[in-house]
């Protein structure tokens, strides 16, 4: 969860809620007091997000429960179409999203770009330190676990790979197909293998690959 760079108090709100929902420790600091009563004055509360129509739903409605007092209105777009909005916004100068909800990779790309307000939650210190970025510009709050599938019909138990490296092999040459935005995966990739064997296996599996299939829209 990211704060934009140009935003208002009750935006902080939404952000600690959201980390209050998914983690085991509470508590309402002087600053937050504070923030809540900014929140009433201002009364409403734009955010975007990536999330899936009902997971985005429900988040919204719960906190419209716990603050009444703030209007939330929410912009739902893929992650792809989401940067560039948040992009364009940024280069007119019409920054509208108090906060962000986007990939992990877009978070640096917009940190990069110099295009976030720092913001701690106080909830955040229950999450582990991969979770967050050192400088306290975003905080994860769910995480999407990406794994291989394969066609039964087309592949036998036997036969599926149990290793990355079995990947290259020249006999799934044209029968794979990879998604043509799974920053993630490509990012893990280099994390774990280390980036010049992390690239060497990229660029061999892209080779070995049938279709590039596009991501979210």
């Amino acid at each position: 969860m990211m704060k934009p760079k140009v935003a208002d108090k009750a935006l902080a709100i939404l952000i600690a809620f959201l980390l209050f929902g998914l983690s085991p420790v509470w508590g309402q600091s002087e600053d937050t007091k504070l923030l809540i009563e900014g929140a009433k004055k201002e009364g409403k509360l734009l955010w975007y997000t990536a999330l899936n129509i009902n997971d985005g739903d429900m988040l919204t409605k719960r906190f419209e429960q716990k603050y009444p007092f703030v209007k939330t209105e929410t912009l739902r777009l893929g992650s792809a179409n989401l940067l560039t909005k948040i992009q364009t916004e940024a280069k007119a100068g019409t920054f509208k999203a108090d906060v962000i909800e986007i990939e992990g990779i877009m978070g640096h790309i917009f940190k990069k770009q110099g295009l976030l307000e720092k913001y701690v939650s106080p909830e955040a210190q229950a999450y582990p330190a991969s979770f967050k970025d050192p400088d306290g510009f975003w905080t994860s709050f769910f995480i999407n676990t990406h794994v291989l599938v394969y066609n039964t019909q087309l592949v036998k138990k036997e036969e599926v790979p149990r290793t990355f490296e079995e990947l290259i092999n020249p006999r799934w040459k044209g029968k794979i197909a990879l998604r043509d935005d799974d920053f993630d995966t490509f990012g893990m990739m280099l994390k774990v293998m280390g980036k010049e064997k992390g690239l060497n296996f990229m660029r061999r599996l892209a080779a070995r690959a049938w279709s590039f299939a596009a991501g979210a829209p």
